[in-house]
């Protein structure tokens, strides 16, 4: 786990003027109050959707429509449309490589009210056929 925020910290950092990393999700809904960051980066590899799904939902509620992405390991793909559902997130299959996470994030950043891209439609259906 401190591998991949050190990765994310190093290829992202400087997209952000302030970046928190969070190692829970209790340490994460108090960043959003507190913060109110413009993005929320939640890092899917580590959870597991019988045990952290409602805490993430709640994540995703608590950001009321704020742009919110989710990194998210291929295996695990399947739970993403029960988050989808709370809010407008955003989506990005990992593992990427620094440029690709980069951009996502950017992307993310620059268009906020965008949710999951259009152009993901075919890749958000194959997820929810892994359910």
């Amino acid at each position: 786990m401190a591998q991949r925020r050190g990765e994310f910290s190093e290829a992202c950092a400087s997209v952000f003027a302030r970046l928190h990393l969070a190692d829970s999700t209790d340490v994460a809904a108090s960043l959003v109050v507190r913060e109110q960051p413009d993005l929320l980066v939640i890092d899917l590899d580590r959870f597991e959707p019988s045990i952290d799904l409602d805490a993430l939902a709640d994540l995703v509620d608590r950001r009321a429509g704020a742009p919110t992405l989710l990194l998210c390991p291929g295996a695990g793909a399947a739970w993403l449309p029960a988050l989808m559902a709370r809010g407008p997130v955003g989506y990005a299959v990992t593992p990427l490589g620094p440029a690709a996470l980069r951009a996502r994030v950017e992307a993310a950043l620059e268009h906020p009210a965008a949710g999951a891209p259009v152009s993901d439609a075919a890749c958000l259906r194959g997820l929810l056929d892994l359910r």
